[in-house]
């Protein structure tokens, strides 16, 4: 769609600077933090991310925490998107990171994909309205998503479901019998990642039809007998799926294997990672794999064709940013891709270059970030902070109306019980015990009802103005009588 300006935009623009405002702007190397830069650029070139910090919504001048990450982070992206075009070196955030971060403090080579958690947590926990319970912060809004562990007894059909809050997915490059598989690729490992897995015979009771059947030479403390109880051991089968998909899914390859504690023993598995420019998640979710088992299976439901729940549009995503990894895991190097707006640049530290979007689905992958491709959730969904301003909105017409009521409720008793209300127009009903009154009202009575509503002082303050307004009319006309008789 195609913008015209028409001649007020002309007037308002002739007296305007062109700023320029394009994020490609290289990170100096402080010392092996090539780690650190390929994570920075990844986060400068969030588009949520991006519009939170350029929209002030932690302007860190106005912050008033020491070592606050949220306002490098606001520092970060005032200096990249600035007319500077020379690299820039973020020591003040490095310096926060140390501080924040003991395991990451100093000039030895750190993992990227940890060094990404730990700023997450940190710009976390120094945001507006970071809580440890749904936390409404930037970092959860855009990263925060929900695994679900569903453990299935092949025996009953029970199944134990957990849901784990997670920011990002790592992905295995290897088998479930540890074997390396020679073509990967994104999809295969998701795959892999939501197939089920067979439970060991002793890392399972059922609760359902295990628990309480002891095996045979096992003493049950249910016969009178203090001793150790053995379950029958069942089979069962574990999977893992996507409950909740984020705006902006940041997917690790582990590429870093640990046989044992001892950093030194761990080796890289260099093996090529195809991944996709977009991908739909819709087969990796708790709702549709469950509902493709439905189909599959010969139970209740079997046979249904099954139909995505939802638009396609909930699923699919756009890739953005790729970090690399180049050489061996003691000697290695981190660069990264990085998409603005359709043109694809590679970040070296302070080094940035123009490349291709084959360039970069061809590039040794460790880390993949994919946003989601349309955010209004609105056609399908209520927001929840919609829901409780309408929730407020109506509590706050009910009590109006409680008031409302309660007032109108009073002016009646107070009208009812006044002197000119009972209708007998003679001296019996003024006092509540001549024959035109309607019903005889006991003084007590009387005087709580003749109270009037409303503030005591004003009633007070305007009633005391009656009686002196009475008072001077009666003054003025002794005085007219007076002068009435001289005449």
């Amino acid at each position: 769609m195609s913008w015209t300006p028409t001649d007020k935009d002309n007037s308002a623009l002739e007296g305007s600077v062109s700023l320029p405002c394009q994020s490609r702007r290289g990170l100096v190397n402080l010392g092996q933090t090539c780690f650190l830069n390929a994570v920075l650029q990844c986060l400068l070139h969030n588009p949520l991310l991006r519009n939170y910090f350029l929209a002030d919504k932690h302007p860190w001048k106005n912050c008033k925490l020491d070592n606050c990450t949220c306002c490098e982070m606001d520092k970060l992206f005032t200096e990249i998107y600035s007319e500077d075009n020379s690299p820039y070196g973020p020591s003040g955030f490095l310096y926060t990171l140390w501080k924040a971060s003991s395991e990451l403090s100093g000039y030895a080579q750190q993992d990227a994909h940890e060094s990404f958690i730990t700023v997450l947590n940190q710009i976390h926990s120094t945001s507006r309205g970071s809580t440890n319970v749904s936390c409404n912060c930037i970092i959860h809004n855009t990263f925060a998503g929900q695994l679900q562990s569903d453990v299935k007894c092949e025996k009953c059909g029970n199944i134990n479901s957990t849901v784990d809050p997670t920011l990002d997915i790592s992905l295995e490059l290897k088998g479930k019998a540890g074997e390396t598989v020679g073509d990967n690729t994104l999809e295969g490992c998701l795959r892999r990642f939501t197939q089920p897995e067979r439970l060991g015979p002793k890392e399972y009771s059922c609760s359902k039809c295990g628990k309480g059947s002891p095996v045979r030479g096992a003493v049950s403390i249910s016969s009178g007998f203090i001793g150790p109880v053995a379950y029958i051991e069942q089979e069962a089968s574990k999977r893992l799926s996507i409950r909740k998909l984020p705006a902006v899914l940041s997917f690790q390859f582990k590429r870093f294997e640990h046989k044992t504690n001892d950093r030194s023993s761990a080796r890289k598995i260099d093996v090529p990672v195809r991944f996709p420019s977009s991908i739909n998640m819709a087969a990796y979710t708790t709702l549709v794999l469950r509902e493709m088992e439905k189909e599959n299976s010969s139970g209740p439901g079997a046979g249904v064709p099954f139909s995505h729940l939802g638009p396609e549009a909930l699923y699919e995503y756009d890739l953005f940013a790729v970090i690399n990894h180049e050489g061996q895991i003691d000697n290695g190097h981190y660069t990264n891709y990085a998409r603005f707006e359709d043109e694809w640049y590679r970040f070296d530290d302070d080094k940035v270059t123009h490349a291709t979007q084959a360039e970069c689905l061809n590039s040794n992958a460790y880390m993949c970030f994919y946003v989601k491709r349309h955010l209004d959730y609105k056609p399908y969904q209520t927001p929840t902070y919609v829901l409780m301003r309408e929730t407020e909105a109506q509590k706050e017409r009910e009590r109006e109306i409680r008031e409302l009521k309660e007032k109108e409720k009073a002016e009646r008793e107070g009208t009812q019980g006044s002197p000119n209300s009972s209708g007998g127009g003679g001296a019996g009903s003024a006092n509540g015990n001549g024959s035109g009154a309607s019903k005889s009202v006991p003084p007590k009575e009387r005087e709580r009802l003749e109270v009037p509503t409303g503030r005591p002082d004003t009633q007070l303050k305007s009633k005391e103005k009656m009686m002196k307004t009475k008072e001077n009319r009666n003054k003025d006309k002794e005085i007219d009588d007076a002068l009435l008789a001289m005449v």
